[in-house]
């Protein structure tokens, strides 16, 4: 949707017009104390100061009240000219469904217009026809190409660690070159996608230089003009811990919703094999090879380290031994000379108590497998 789109003669709207309207009124709402998805660069509620409720329909009251509910906005029914708002009876927004309608593009409703990874590539196919034939008309250099670096929801989505996979837009870490910009729009306005689909708001939070980069095997046709990566798992658990952690120390950050961050948090946890009943001294060691100290998070310590599995004594001396014979700060009959005098385990022992976690340590579970046959 445009710039106070909430304005528009709705004489003509359908349900797939008023879910584009209320996505627009949702992020406005959400992201009311930063600049996301702002139009003038300035914070979203210079724009919420400036609605005029003289000009809204019943129903655009009605889904700007819901909204400022949703996200616990009240203080915004404060401002002089949303006083009117605070009579409206907060309902749900499933009237504004047309009779016979039930479902949203043959996908279910979606009121908050989230994307699967399938579709951000039909989308970015159109945008490299767009940026091929901006490079024709000479708006673009020759060796052109559009390199997208994505943090956040579309990564995660990619890597397939939220459960439906589909997410608001492409967070990228690479400005985002001007003409660029404006096919992104157009192709937004054409294909009703949300204005900022693919945006550079991030760049002014984040270092690209400080993730680890994935490419994206995408191609588009025999003249790729777009370049997609994601940043690793890793960086996205650094990144959703200490959120994760703000969360369960009640922090609300009105920018984002905080519960998500704690459930990718827990998500990614586990597809690392780092979720409940896994031996948390294992966990220890696989975060500090990351170069993350649990107990920096407390709150998060507590749920993943001391609601966990009760570890043996000598596991973590274990552990850390199997990690430096892995990272090759000891070798193996070094290690085997330490847990057979520190603990009496000989290789059976070890294989017994600990075979399961082998492949955690690769180079260790080569060299005591070979240490093995040597024998």
């Amino acid at each position: 949707m445009l710039k106070e789109c909430y304005y528009f003669d709705q004489t003509e709207y359908d349900y797939k017009d008023y879910m584009f309207l209320c996505r627009y009124i949702d992020r406005m709402v959400q992201y009311r104390d930063s600049t996301k998805g702002s139009y003038d660069g300035e914070k979203r509620i210079s724009e919420i100061s400036r609605i005029d409720l003289s000009r809204l329909t019943d129903k655009t009251k009605i889904i700007l009240s819901y909204y400022i509910h949703l996200h616990k906005a009240e203080e915004l029914l404060r401002l002089k000219n949303l006083q009117g708002l605070s009579n409206i009876e907060i309902i749900d927004l499933d009237f504004l469904k047309e009779p016979g309608i039930t479902s949203y593009n043959g996908k279910g409703t979606n009121k908050h217009m989230k994307l699967s990874v399938e579709e951000f590539y039909s989308n970015l196919k159109v945008l490299n026809d767009e940026i091929n034939k901006c490079i024709e008309n000479g708006d673009l250099p020759e060796d052109y190409v559009f390199e997208i670096k994505c943090i956040g929801g579309f990564a995660m989505s990619y890597w397939s660690l939220r459960d439906k996979c589909i997410t608001e837009d492409m967070d990228s870490l690479i400005e985002i070159n001007q003409v660029v910009k404006d096919a992104i729009k157009t192709i937004a306005v054409e294909k009703a996608l949300p204005n900022d689909w693919v945006n550079d708001i991030m760049t002014s939070f984040y270092d690209a230089s400080g993730f680890h980069w994935y490419p994206v095997k995408w191609l588009f046709g025999r003249k790729t003009k777009i370049k997609v990566y994601v940043c690793s798992k890793e960086d996205l658990l650094k990144n959703k811990l200490s959120l994760a952690e703000k969360y369960l120390e009640g922090i609300n950050l009105q920018d984002r919703n905080m519960e998500v961050d704690y459930i990718d948090a827990k998500n990614i946890l586990s597809d690392m094999h780092m979720a409940y009943g896994t031996n948390t001294e294992l966990i220890k060691i696989k975060l500090s090879n990351m170069g993350i100290n649990i107990k920096d998070y407390p709150k998060m310590y507590e749920e993943i380290i001391l609601k966990g599995i009760e570890p043996e004594p000598e596991d973590a001396f274990i552990f850390d031994a199997m990690n430096k014979v892995n990272n090759n700060q000891m070798s193996i009959d070094d290690f085997l000379t330490y847990v057979n005098d520190t603990f009496g385990y000989d290789v059976d022992s070890i294989k017994s108590y600990y075979g399961i976690y082998f492949d955690e340590f690769p180079v260790f579970e080569k060299a005591i497998n070979h240490r093995e046959i040597d024998k």
